[in-house]
């Protein structure tokens, strides 16, 4: 199966407009002539204005690979300041009520902070990660970003600031590493703990040949679980196609390719194949590992959970009023499988115009499981898709970070990504 950027989709799509009486197979072999490709090729071009013509446009986005959409660079500055400033705003507000159950919230949905906006260790991490591969001189060395990964983290675990309930898996991770073990031998935990997740934005949005790559070694110097690596993957996947598709439609079509083979997109990742060589002999076997139920671990399983996200964002879009608990029926976070699907279902249904953006931060924020990760990735991917300069202003979020992360995310929002 051939892959296309958008403009290709869009391309074929304007020729099936422009000629409706035209079969999918006449107008691959349209493209057979005027563009001189391979059967293989011919034959998804064919697939893809089926698809198109009958209005299936969801199923077309397994033949996207958005991780190979170039935007222009002041827009990707634009997007990646504003997943910044909305995942750091998504974790003020839900770290209010982190340890809240949903039964006992102060208010249905929890108001945004008042005063100062209290950032926790997500948001903490994610700037850690941000410092790290900005000073990396060269971001195909997976040891040297490995290293400079870990130096920025245990940085952070002895910051004075690092007293806002940091995870258990980071810290003892860390610990060990100090000590001495590497991190892909016996250093790192083996946990799919949502810190490898909550902190992976700046690697989704490093270059496209580095970004899965980076998504999935951020996370396994200290989570080496196949859930976590996993996780992770699809988050950056769901990051390049914010705003184009719908991210639990994506990332199902990415599960069910999985249980067979490596989806096209990730077997062609050089990079990220390099990454996983470190992990395992077979990197198809590491990641499928991750599908399906884990002996003696109770809860969803990632199937299930992106499963349930995806019925939660159908049955939801055409309702109105309050949604309830995020959590209900999908899991609560905690882990980076199910802190995942509940920041692409929150981000979809801003998407499918369900939820307006400060209405959808304020409701991954009022949930019953881990509510300041899951707001994190709701928040961060909603801004990511979005490259208007003054997005969030205009949408009528004005967070006020206390004075350090505000000098600190003001410094990353110039910066820009990495790379």
């Amino acid at each position: 199966m051939t892959q296309f950027t958008v403009t290709q989709v869009d391309i074929i799509r304007r020729h099936l407009a422009e000629n409706p009486g035209q079969s999918p197979t006449a107008i691959a072999g349209y493209f057979e002539r005027v563009a001189d490709v391979d059967e293989d090729t011919a034959l998804s071009i064919a697939t893809v204005a089926m698809l198109l013509r009958d209005g299936r446009d969801s199923e077309v986005s397994q033949y996207i690979d958005f991780s190979s959409t170039v935007r222009p660079h002041d827009e990707a500055r634009t997007r990646y300041a504003n997943a910044l400033i909305g995942g750091a705003a998504g974790d003020a507000w839900g770290y209010q009520v982190e340890f809240t159950p949903y039964r006992s919230m102060p208010s249905h949905p929890v108001e945004a902070p008042s005063g100062d906006w209290v950032v926790s260790d997500d948001t903490q991490m994610l700037l850690a990660t941000h410092a790290a591969l900005h000073e990396c001189r060269d971001l195909s060395s997976i040891d040297g970003v490995a290293e400079m990964l870990l130096q920025h983290f245990i940085a952070w675990s002895h910051d004075p600031d690092n007293d806002r309930a940091p995870g258990v898996t980071c810290m003892k991770s860390l610990r060990a590493i100090e000590r001495g073990r590497h991190w892909n031998d016996g250093g790192a935990r083996a946990s799919a703990g949502c810190g490898a997740v909550m902190r992976l934005m700046p690697a989704a949005f490093a270059p496209a040949e580095f970004r899965r790559g980076l998504s999935v070694l951020q996370a396994v110097v200290t989570h080496r679980h196949p859930k976590a690596a996993l996780s992770a993957l699809l988050l950056c996947d769901a990051f390049s196609a914010a705003g184009d598709t719908s991210l639990l439609d994506q990332a199902g079509i990415s599960i069910r390719r999985l249980r067979s083979e490596l989806p096209p997109a990730w077997r062609g990742d050089r990079f990220l194949n390099q990454v996983l060589a470190l992990l395992s002999r077979d990197p198809h076997d590491y990641l499928s590992s991750a599908l399906g139920a884990e002996p003696g671990r109770r809860g969803p399983t990632l199937d299930d959970a992106f499963a349930a996200a995806s019925h939660r964002a159908s049955s939801s879009a055409s309702t109105t009023g309050w949604l309830g608990d995020p959590c209900a029926d999908i899991g609560e976070g905690w882990d980076a499988a199910t802190a995942t699907a509940l920041g692409l279902l929150v981000a979809d249904l801003h998407f499918s115009g369900r939820l307006a953006p400060v209405e959808a931060v304020g409701w991954a924020a009022t949930s019953n499981g881990d509510s300041d990760s899951i707001a994190t990735l709701a928040g961060a991917l909603i801004g990511a898709a979005h490259a208007q300069p003054d997005f969030w202003k205009d949408a009528g979020l004005r967070p006020r970070f206390e004075p350090r992360y505000r000098r600190e995310l003001s410094a990353a929002a110039e910066a820009g990504p990495a790379g």
